[in-house]
């Protein structure tokens, strides 16, 4: 059995490229990202003195690392929301919920980690999910999948009649009926984005996913 065979390989690869063309805007549009932006004299001074800056450039460039970091994050979470809607059945829907699969009659909400959302950003993404739901006849069923969960545990727990919270690993199965596709998703990007071998390992090894089964 293919590793990929749950979607078509050139949607596989136009996410990838997708993702790729995404996160090189990041980190070009880094100092611009910065400039827009109001600067704290203290907060630049704090850095510089952290990271041993030796310039303002230096010291305004490692300021931008954590706007890039929210931007590659952002991509991510439209990387996961392309690669899962490719899925064999599936397709984006992104109005209202994320993905729909009317062969399964599911439904779902994908968020790329679990501190994307606050309180009430939750409580609305629930809502929206319950109201998709009423809208269909029985028999459906909507999740919120958390690809990067607080625990690396997989989990599906009930937030509603037919609404479920899960993990990313357990989304990705359901979707593709594998296992661990999640992680053959992860050892892919390290294969395409050509990372170095010994950081392609260190991140198989973070402990941030669930284990693979």
């Amino acid at each position: 059995m293919s590793t990929f065979d749950w979607l078509p390989n050139a949607d596989l690869e136009a996410a990838t490229n997708t993702f790729a063309a995404s996160i090189a805007r990041c980190r070009d549009e880094q100092q611009a990202r910065i400039r827009r932006n109001v600067l704290d004299p203290f907060s630049l001074m704090s850095i510089a003195h952290v990271f041993g800056a030796a310039t303002t450039e230096d010291a305004l460039r490692y300021a931008g690392m954590s706007a890039v970091i929210g931007c590659i994050g952002n991509a991510l979470g439209k990387f996961h929301q392309q690669v899962l809607g490719s899925a064999h059945g599936w397709r984006d829907h992104d109005r209202g919920f994320d993905l729909i699969c009317e062969r399964s009659q599911m439904l779902a909400e994908v968020k790329n980690k679990h501190n994307t959302m606050n309180s009430s950003n939750r409580r609305q993404v629930e809502d929206d999910l319950k109201a998709a739901l009423r809208q269909r006849e029985a028999g459906w069923t909507a999740y919120l999948a958390i690809i990067i969960p607080k625990r690396p545990e997989r989990y599906r727990t009930e937030l509603a009649p037919n609404l479920y919270e899960t993990d990313g690993a357990s989304f990705y199965e359901i979707v593709s009926g594998q296992t661990n596709a999640m992680h053959d998703v992860l050892d892919h990007l390290c294969g395409a984005l050509g990372v170095a071998k010994d950081v392609a390992e260190g991140v198989r090894q973070l402990n941030s996913l669930p284990p693979r089964l």
